[in-house]
């Protein structure tokens, strides 16, 4: 096996944010090289047609679509896209020329798909809820008499790295069809995870802090605990899809 097997995305397809120019550019070729079918979405059209183009003399197909990924509605639209090609793909028995192992795991793409939407979705407004407290606090409409509690700032935080991991671990267990790793994402999820966002709102509850302050934190914790289910929910979609080939084996 050479180096160059190891990289190898033949039958894959790679979405490029930003891949019309500059950095972007030079990962959507990258990941062409490879053997990648790419679809190049940023803000400026007619840069992603050129790409396209370039990136087909590669021997790849290369789709060009119109994406500002600061716009909620955009990227809406490019998640109905990707669902309604798993659809088409469903429809006409084509899972698989895209390397799919049967209809049903088509669907679980479907479904991560939107999950992923989602968390999108509450990433964003976590962001808002962080910037309104931002802008409260500077207009001095909320007066912060104190620093926020310590404990509470470090309980909050260690909640949303765990979030952030059981995430990453999701994708990477999907994309490595890892069954185990799955459950074990599922059972963090049931422990640790659980348990973490209780110690973060109870050490907020349990502290003198402005109750407008508390109420931002609160939502923000709730954020993260949505994106935490929808982690375990692609989790299910990898055991779903595995399940068959653990118990053959």
């Amino acid at each position: 096996m050479s180096v160059f097997d190891l990289f190898d995305l033949s039958g894959k397809v790679s979405i490029v944010t930003g891949g019309g120019y500059g950095l972007g550019k030079v990962m959507a070729t990258g990941l062409a090289m490879a053997g990648s079918d790419i679809v190049i979405c940023s803000r400026k059209l007619e840069k992603c047609e050129t790409t396209a183009h370039e990136l087909e003399e590669l021997g790849v197909k290369a789709l060009p679509l119109q994406c500002d990924i600061n716009s909620d509605e955009d990227v809406d639209r490019l998640c109905i896209y990707v669902i309604r090609q798993l659809k088409y793909g469903i429809e006409h028995n084509l899972f698989k020329e895209m390397k799919f192992a049967s209809p049903k795991e088509f669907l679980g793409y479907r479904i991560v798909a939107k999950n992923i939407e989602n968390i999108g979705d509450n990433a964003v407004s976590t962001a808002k809820n962080f910037l309104n407290l931002q802008k409260l606090i500077v207009n001095q409409t909320l007066t912060l008499n104190q620093p926020i509690d310590e404990e509470v700032y470090s309980s909050i935080l260690k909640f949303h790295s765990f979030v952030n991991t059981l995430l990453k671990d999701s994708l990477k267990a999907m994309f490595k069809r890892a069954y185990y790793l799955a459950d074990e994402i599922i059972s963090r999820f049931m422990s640790t995870g659980l348990q973490l966002e209780k110690d973060a709102v109870n050490n907020l509850l349990s502290k003198r802090i402005d109750p407008n302050v508390a109420s931002f934190l609160r939502l923000i914790l709730n954020n993260s605990r949505t994106i935490m289910e929808y982690a375990r929910d692609i989790a299910e979609v990898t055991l779903n899809r595995t399940v068959e080939e653990i118990s053959k084996s």
